[in-house]
């Protein structure tokens, strides 16, 4: 595992990136009606075949949605980087349709998150379907809930072959444990914020020394779980390893 420490490099504002609204079709589990989801998409037009990355938010049930500046930040990154990007509003989000996924009193509670897990599937197959898009190059990136979704959609599609890269940022491991995800052999990187309550850094150390390599770890000095003041910062680290891994 390789780690690293980046300290307080002043981020700087970083203007709105150029995408557009789109729908998509999330999927069916149980009962349930498909969800139809809403994101926002930008493919460079170029005539080029690039790489693409799907964006997960943090939890719906605690107000995540896919316009947070952790998000935008990391879109804006993306996007001035050639990469093809998909942020989408999981089911019961803003304009998405469907419910959020829970438990008795609870909401996302496990068995937690089982559609929404399965929705990154359909926002991978929208993603993959748009010209300019190479399918075989595509890469998740999560904040939190969205990071645990990425890991379990991963665990639960072992021959998911366009997907080379996984970024997970304040995965929630102070939260619960989390041992039975993150076992997927290709590049993983962790990243969370010196004062993240939900994803401290030496628990996370703890979490990633038990998985496969490749894995990077990767701690923002003076910000927390939402890397307030720091998101450029994120985005860029974001940035840097898809551009190696992707």
């Amino acid at each position: 595992m390789s780690t690293d420490s980046i300290d307080d490099t002043e981020s700087t504002a970083t203007p709105p990136a150029i995408s557009r609204h789109v729908t998509f079709e999330g999927c069916q589990v149980g009962s349930d009606e498909a969800p139809i989801l809403e994101g926002r998409l930008h493919v460079p037009e170029d005539g080029m075949l690039h790489a693409a990355i799907v964006l997960c938010h943090a939890n719906p049930s605690a107000g995540g949605h896919m316009d947070m500046k952790v998000m935008v930040a990391i879109e804006n990154a993306l996007i001035e980087s050639d990469f093809a990007v998909l942020r989408y509003n999981s089911r019961g989000v803003r304009g998405s349709t469907g419910r959020m996924s829970g438990t008795a009193d609870h909401k996302l509670v496990s068995p937690e998150g089982a559609p929404e897990t399965e929705d990154v599937g359909g926002a991978l197959d929208f993603l993959a379907m748009q010209s300019g898009v190479d399918s075989s190059r595509m890469a998740l990136v999560g904040h939190s809930f969205g990071s645990r979704i990425s890991l379990a959609y991963l665990a639960s599609h072992k021959d998911e072959a366009r997907v080379g890269a996984v970024v997970c940022i304040g995965l929630p491991v102070a939260w619960r444990d989390l041992g039975y995800l993150g076992q997927w052999p290709h590049p993983k990187l962790f990243v969370t914020g010196e004062y993240d309550d939900f994803c401290p850094p030496d628990k996370l150390a703890e979490y990633v020394a038990t998985l496969p390599e490749p894995t990077t770890q990767v701690t923002l000095r003076k910000t927390g779980h939402f890397f307030e003041g720091r998101e450029n910062d994120l985005a860029d680290v974001v940035d840097a390893f898809l551009k190696k891994t992707t």
